[in-house]
């Protein structure tokens, strides 16, 4: 048990430095950050209000750039469509990632896993070599179901080089990237 609770610690620790120093060599201006942050609220709040498609399910929405990436469960097809309907309809939105699995909502035990499996990616980034201006946090990590998300305005050989290292984390049955790719400099 000690040792779980450690690895939450760690867990908190990376992703607060990551968020701190994300901020400072984030890629993205600070209105679109800004912008993120109100499309996620928006997001969130239309799916998830009393009268909202979210009830009952577990569904989750990550904002970069402007890209609504929808993970967790739905219930149903009806819900997962119109859930990524919503997030279409938000203002600033530019694309819906809707990777939403139909079916019962994931325990907290199986969200609890994913959320150490975002740490465990999210330290294995930062051995990340040989990459000018590769910054590990730039880049979003999201763990639902064993499947790690990748988000984030990267070049292709930092997304390459990040899809790499995340597929070698013990407990990853799979990387997905949702990655903007911006010129070599």
């Amino acid at each position: 048990m000690l040792i779980v609770l450690l690895q939450g610690c760690a867990a908190a620790i990376v992703g607060g430095v990551a968020v701190g120093a994300s901020a400072i060599h984030d890629r993205r201006a600070a209105e679109q950050v800004v912008a993120d942050n109100a499309i996620n609220l928006s997001v969130t709040d239309a799916i998830h209000r009393d009268d909202g498609p979210g009830r009952g399910s577990h569904i989750k929405n990550t904002t970069y750039n402007g890209i609504v990436l929808l993970t967790g469960e739905a219930l149903t097809e009806q819900i997962r469509s119109e859930v990524a309907e919503i997030a279409a309809s938000v203002e600033g939105v530019k694309e819906v990632v809707n990777e939403l699995a139909i079916g019962e909502p994931s325990s907290a035990f199986t969200r609890s896993r994913d959320s150490l499996l975002t740490a465990q990616v999210k330290s294995a980034l930062l051995g990340i070599r040989g990459l000018e201006d590769f910054d590990p946090t730039r880049v979003k990590v999201v763990s639902v179901r064993h499947e790690v998300y990748l988000l984030g305005l990267v070049t292709e050989e930092e997304g390459e080089a990040a899809a790499q290292r995340a597929a070698r984390v013990s407990g990853v049955d799979k990387v997905i990237k949702v990655f903007e790719y911006i010129p070599e400099t």
